[in-house]
């Protein structure tokens, strides 16, 4: 009887194999919907600019043949330095102030004017060391390439920043320095608030 059950097992074990294996009548793996594509460099980029904590940029450029990438990752980190300073400049000064409105609704002691000041002069020499984060060649449909690079700095790094404004600005409670880096990030944060709301998509 053992026998029986055993061998009857066996072949409805195989018929299941075969029915998979060869006839493809399993469950089919999820396909994207309809509209969804996918740009790889595109997604290379986002990986960095949503780099929590830290701050980064990334670009990307076109070269019609492989001996012209060379010049496209020279431009595409140019172009992505650029942008990092626009950003950093932008988020440095929304960060003082947003620290002073906070700090006076708080009834802490008032910042000096020099304050700003500080936090532009820390923002540049960091700025100046800003390195390449990563860059990729990629293949377009067309048979060209895409060169994209991105340029940063890491949350280690945008923290020893946030830590030399305190101090260079004569702030010693390490809760400030706190209220800063927190700061420093709600921009990123309101920045994707406003365009959800504006209905602005990249």
């Amino acid at each position: 009887m053992r026998k029986e059950l055993l061998k009857k097992g066996l072949a409805v074990g195989a018929a299941i194999g075969m029915c998979l294996g060869i006839f493809g009548c399993g469950p089919k793996p999820q396909q994207k919907m309809q509209g969804e594509v996918t740009i790889p460099w595109v997604e290379f980029c986002n990986k960095y600019r949503n780099m929590e904590g830290g701050i980064a940029t990334c670009k990307c450029n076109p070269a019609v043949t492989y001996d012209e990438v060379s010049i496209a990752e020279d431009e595409a980190i140019a172009d992505a330095r650029s942008e990092l300073a626009r950003e950093l400049g932008l988020r440095v000064k929304t960060m003082v102030k947003r620290y002073k409105s906070r700090t006076i609704a708080n009834e802490k002691r008032a910042v000096g004017s020099t304050f700003e000041d500080v936090a532009k002069q820390v923002a540049n020499q960091y700025l100046q060391g800003s390195r390449v984060l990563a860059s990729k060649i990629f293949k377009t449909p067309e048979g060209k390439f895409m060169v994209c690079a991105a340029v940063g700095l890491q949350p280690q790094v945008v923290k020893q920043m946030i830590s030399d404004i305190a101090k260079k600005s004569g702030l010693t409670n390490p809760r400030d320095e706190d209220i800063l880096y927190e700061e420093f990030k709600a921009y990123k944060a309101q920045q994707e608030l406003e365009k959800a709301t504006s209905g602005n998509q990249q």
